[in-house]
């Protein structure tokens, strides 16, 4: 099921006149809910930065309470994948067990995060992330202090390179261990990260976490041990599976759906494309492309390029594009309007698709490329 570019739209056109769809999307969904619900991998993680924290809270923390105490250093209320999966993991961990204090970020556009944080936990501006010219990021210089204040026993830190330089990682991480503070962090593109640096971190107990099974093997061979925790799937969310195995497709023909942030690799310009290819034999099929602007030149070039293939395909009447960011929530209810899920990326190599959670939790079928992204998704099926 995996085409170059070239064949693509003809593999797409194939795809979607098989019958058997409804047992590959009802196959796909019992295994997502078996492995990856949010119920088992929170329970994980969980149980994961319990053991960091030894055999309880520090003697900061008020005798009796029992909650493990977790500052997050996160991008949570931002455009980011990363900040809205750590704000799923916050509320799927038990609350009578864990509290949360989430350290977010400050742009230099002024966007303030902790306007965007609806949830009832803790949260501050603990850093600034330079988003636009990723050369002046810094470290809020009280944040450890606030941390310590706050009661922290462990600190869980979404790394990804673009977020802030290695060097401030170290620091930081020191800082936070000189205070008594277990800490663990979740590497997202390892293979661009310093391994040595990584190494001295893990030697100094703190514990590496990733999303990619690939990247966890990569890394075995050079002394390291790091946690496989796949991206959760929230259960909750699971719709009854669609299927329209039985409709007459020149009748009603099928709406193709594609989600995640719009950038230039995510090959949705192909998508476009396709769909003119789809029509052919199936007249008046549809494309809703539900991907959001991201606040990034890459993604406004992106935009722009898709806009173009709608105009030049003529497509203008059956390609929905919203580039809103929505609450994770509608975002569902829009994708839920489709038939099938596609995701063609050109390549990526990010640890985990967060889109690809969200198309199983919508219950639709789901097509991805070979980009490396998707490996443990094209392994499991």
């Amino acid at each position: 099921r995996i085409a170059s570019r070239a064949e693509f739209a003809e593999k797409l056109d194939q795809l979607v006149q098989e019958e058997d769809l409804r047992r590959l999307g009802k196959k796909n969904r019992a295994w997502v809910e078996r492995d990856f619900s949010w119920e088992k991998i929170s329970r994980n993680l969980g149980t994961l930065l319990t053991t960091l924290a030894d055999e309880g809270p520090t003697g900061q923390v008020e005798k009796g309470t029992g909650l493990l105490r977790i500052a997050h250093i996160t991008t949570a209320g931002q455009k980011c994948g990363i900040g809205e999966y750590t704000l799923n993991l916050i509320d799927n961990l038990p609350k009578s067990r864990v509290a949360s204090l989430i350290c977010t970020c400050e742009t230099p556009d002024g966007f303030n995060s902790l306007n965007e944080l609806s949830r009832n936990h803790d949260a501050i501006l603990g850093w600034f992330h330079d988003n636009v010219q990723y050369s002046s990021t810094r470290i809020r210089s009280d944040l450890v202090e606030i941390i310590a204040q706050w009661s922290a026993d462990t600190a869980l830190i979404q790394y990804h390179k673009a977020f802030f330089c290695e060097r401030t990682l170290e620091v930081l991480c020191a800082s936070l261990q000189s205070r008594g503070i277990k800490v663990a962090i979740v590497v997202h593109r390892l293979n661009e990260l310093n391994l040595d640096l990584l190494h001295e971190l893990q030697k100094s107990g703190i514990q590496l976490i990733s999303h990619s099974q690939v990247e966890v093997d990569s890394a075995a061979p050079k002394g390291m041990d790091i946690e496989f925790v796949p991206i959760g799937v929230d259960k909750p969310a699971f719709a009854t599976m669609k299927t329209i195995r039985t409709r007459d497709w020149k009748a009603r023909p099928p709406t193709i759906v594609s989600t995640g942030f719009i950038r230039k690799h995510k090959g949705l310009v192909n998508l476009v494309r396709a769909i003119r290819v789809l029509q052919k034999d199936f007249p008046g099929a549809s494309l809703r492309l539900q991907c959001a602007e991201y606040p990034s030149d890459d993604s406004r070039e992106a935009l722009t390029e898709v806009k173009q293939a709608i105009n030049e395909c003529d497509l203008e009447q059956f390609v929905t594009l919203d580039t809103a960011f929505l609450p994770i929530e509608e975002v569902r209810s829009r994708i839920r309007r489709a038939d099938i899920a596609v995701l063609p990326y050109d390549e990526s190599d990010e640890g985990g698709s967060a889109s690809a959670v969200t198309c199983f939790e919508t219950g639709l079928p789901l097509i991805v490329s070979k980009a490396q992204i998707f490996h443990e998704v094209r392994d499991y099926s």
